[in-house]
């Protein structure tokens, strides 16, 4: 493998890993502006992206650092893959956090209907209503 084919494929690797980077951000934006229907096209992308990466690993193999410029390259590589770990684990807390959101307000509709209903299945009456008592936006 020439010196700059291996400079190319590093080049290559970290531009696929900025990728990634810039992908986690959106996923974040997405999920705290709740826009959940955009989530499905970020992981697409993200799942190209990794297939790249993939591509480029089983085609070259993995490098060694032969001089300074390609050490440097390797703890770019390695503070963009810390990056994307932080994001990513920011990611997973609040889709868990979501969850959390759906499961309450799932708690509240039971509640409700409990409240509303008889045991035969008839309504009581109207039935309650409750005031928005989560602030979503918190």
């Amino acid at each position: 493998m020439s010196k700059n084919n291996s400079t190319d494929i590093k080049t290559d690797l970290l531009s696929c890993l900025q990728m990634l980077i810039d992908l986690a951000q959106q996923k974040k934006a997405v999920l705290l502006d709740r826009e959940h229907k955009r989530l499905a096209g970020i992981v697409a992308k993200e799942d190209e992206v990794l297939q790249r990466m993939n591509e480029l690993r089983a085609n070259n193999g993995y490098a060694v650092a032969t001089n300074d410029e390609e050490t440097q390259q390797f703890a770019q590589m390695a503070s963009a893959v810390a990056q994307l770990k932080s994001l990513n684990e920011l990611n997973a807390d609040l889709v868990k956090e979501h969850l959390q959101n759906v499961d309450v307000c799932l708690s509240l509709l039971e509640q409700a209907l409990t409240d509303e209903y008889e045991e035969s299945g008839n309504p009581k009456g109207k039935g309650k209503t409750f005031p928005g008592i989560i602030n979503m936006q918190a």
